[in-house]
């Protein structure tokens, strides 16, 4: 699981469980990749992978440069996820599992909604304070 940070930089707070506010920082959009297999390329090579060590993964997260987005690509029926960078860089997602009992990704967006996809293939927007089956 990570947050993929894109846009400017916002600053926001929560209340965590103990009743201290906790503040963050994180992109316009952010992406969180949650239960899906995931990977790093670009047309030559297989940077990094969703599988591979952690270690692996925070080294190369730490060199990854990104740039701006080119095109951002839903794919059915899986919902599998695709975005291509202007540095030839791509991220793809791949569903891990069909039950809609888990969230693949989402997108939060500076509206204060959220695009949900799950593992059942569903694609859903919801208010980010709102449960899940309660999309609007």
């Amino acid at each position: 699981m990570f947050f993929l940070e894109i846009g400017q930089k916002l600053n926001a707070s929560y209340r965590s469980s103990d009743g201290t506010i906790r503040e963050y920082q994180h992109g316009e959009w952010h992406f969180l990749i949650e239960c899906a297999f995931w990977r790093f390329e670009t047309v030559n090579e297989t940077m990094i992978g969703s599988e591979d060590a952690q270690v692996d993964i925070d080294e190369k997260f730490a060199t990854l440069n990104l740039g701006v987005i080119k095109v951002a690509q839903i794919n059915a029926p899986s919902n599998d996820l695709l975005i291509e960078f202007e540095t030839g860089l791509r991220l793809k997602t791949f569903s891990a599992m069909v039950k809609a009992d888990y969230n693949d990704w989402n997108l939060y967006c500076p509206d204060d909604y959220c695009w949900v996809a799950d593992s059942g293939g569903r694609l859903d927007r919801r208010y980010i304070n709102e449960q899940p089956g309660n999309s609007k």
